[in-house]
């Protein structure tokens, strides 16, 4: 990070000296003051660039993977309403972990560390595992499904994160013949498939269902009057 020193009489123009020097807005810095001014004495101020969100959380994680030893890179994709961290290297497998778990781990630490004041939506990945996992969570849940309908009965999957469950709930929305819901409390929480019983029974307009039974009764009446049978004649 480029740091640079103003100095001027007055505060004010050492921070516009400073601010000359890095060529930026005030909107886009942060000063010290490092020395008051006085008697045949210069104030003085140390500028650097502000740090947008996205960057604080890239290089506090690239801090976090450096003491541990990785030797791993940190790059950064920021937008304006979410911020991509990638990481990648020679010990990419070790921040996985089995199923993303320290991937997962390591999202978490870096927005509890790093506060993200614009709510912008954080999203940290390594060597495209998250798209990888993505693609074979969609295939699993339209296994799954078939097994379901096969079967006819549900099928609990093994608990997931709710980024995981969410890739299962939306690949099946749509689908008319099996329905998914979430059960357990977190962290083993996990997603169950089941089929959709249709009722057999068909839906009968009330007008059809009253004429219906008009010629059951009518048939009934019918066959006790054909049935009976006559007395014999007496003298």
């Amino acid at each position: 990070m480029e740091k640079v020193i103003g100095s001027g009489r007055t505060l004010e123009k050492a921070i516009n000296d400073a601010l000359l020097k890095l060529g930026l807005t005030a909107e886009n810095i942060e000063y010290e003051v490092i020395s008051t001014g006085g008697f045949f004495k210069n104030y003085k101020v140390k500028m650097w660039k502000k740090l947008t969100e996205g960057e604080r959380q890239r290089d506090f994680l690239q801090q976090v993977l450096n003491k541990a030893g990785f030797n791993l890179n940190v790059s950064l994709s920021e937008k304006d309403d979410e911020i991509n961290l990638n990481i990648k290297g020679e010990d990419s497998a070790a921040v996985i972990g089995y199923r993303g778990d320290v991937l997962d781990s390591l999202q978490l630490l870096t927005s509890i560390a790093v506060r993200n004041s614009e709510n912008k939506h954080f999203f940290l990945d390594c060597e495209n595992y998250r798209e990888k996992r993505r693609l074979t969570l969609i295939k699993l849940a339209n296994n799954l499904e078939k097994k379901v309908l096969r079967t006819g009965r549900k099928t609990k999957l093994e608990p997931m994160n709710a980024y995981e469950r969410r890739i299962i709930h939306t690949t099946l929305k749509d689908s008319t013949k099996s329905k998914t819901h979430s059960e357990g409390a977190e962290p083993f929480r996990y997603v169950v498939i089941e089929p959709v019983l249709k009722n057999k029974k068909e839906n009968v307009p009330k007008e059809k269902e009253n004429q219906n039974t008009y010629n059951t009764h009518r048939k009934q009446l019918n066959f006790v009057y054909r049935t009976k049978t006559k007395k014999p004649y007496e003298k």
